[in-house]
């Protein structure tokens, strides 16, 4: 899975056994996952940049038979500082391959492909384990937090996911599709996906932390949520949401 922001482990199949769910970044908005379907396959090159061996990355995604940067020439050039010398403008840079990029030192980097695209839970069966991709909305922004717990009351765990990245970086566009999105458990590794409507429940904002407990002892659960650069002073420190679910 590329760039995964957050993950967590849960026995959403009740066999006794800890599953996991890595999120990641690479599908943040509808456009992205258009992106990742038209190129088959990505890879993130790694190695040793210059005499101090300190490792750096690059992104890369495969038109044709050539790997290309997923980033440009200005924000690759920060990292690699003989990129300005060897590609000298922007024009040139649209015709560069990652091999022309790095240049001498691509014979020394290695890299890692990514097979999987989707925010997934992955089933710890006997035999390894099964990947089964998450509800679409959990596809659309990155996922920075999961909280879980048996919400409805019927002893299958469910989960809270707490999405959105304003990016700082200006070649980067706001990935905010999410609202945090609440995932019923159905007990066999498959979860529901409770709308709005049902749920009243919506956050538009930079969601970084949650958590699921009986805060204020009702005997229903409570979620706290932490976001990142929220208007409401208070919401530095933590806001506090009532889930009256079961009702």
């Amino acid at each position: 899975m590329p760039l995964p922001t957050t993950a967590g482990t849960v026995d959403a199949s009740h066999a006794g056994n800890y599953e996991t769910i890595p999120l990641g970044i690479t599908h943040c908005s509808s456009g992205m996952v258009e992106f990742t379907q038209l190129h088959s396959k990505e890879r993130i090159w790694f190695g040793s940049n210059g005499d101090n061996n300190q490792v750096e990355s690059i992104e890369s995604f495969l038109s044709g038979e050539n790997w290309l940067p997923n980033r440009n020439r200005t924000f690759l050039s920060m990292i690699f500082l003989d990129l300005a010398l060897t590609i000298k403008n922007h024009h040139q840079f649209s015709k560069s391959k990652i091999s022309s990029i790095l240049g001498e030192k691509f014979k020394t980097f290695n890299y890692q492909e990514s097979r999987i695209y989707e925010s997934s839970l992955f089933l710890n069966q006997q035999d390894g384990f099964q990947s089964l991709p998450l509800h679409r909305d959990a596809q659309e922004a990155p996922t920075f937090s999961i909280s879980v717990a048996d919400i409805m009351k019927d002893h299958s765990l469910d989960i809270f996911l707490g999405p959105n990245k304003f990016s700082d970086e200006f070649e980067i566009t706001r990935h905010d599709n999410g609202h945090g999105i609440w995932m019923t458990g159905n007990g066999d590794g498959s979860f529901n996906q409770m709308r709005f409507v049902k749920t009243e429940f919506k956050i538009t904002g930079q969601i970084r932390s949650s958590s699921i407990n009986d805060f204020n002892q009702d005997g229903k659960p409570n979620l706290v949520v932490v976001e990142k650069m929220a208007k409401q002073a208070f919401a530095k420190a933590g806001r506090l949401y009532l889930i009256n679910y079961p009702a």
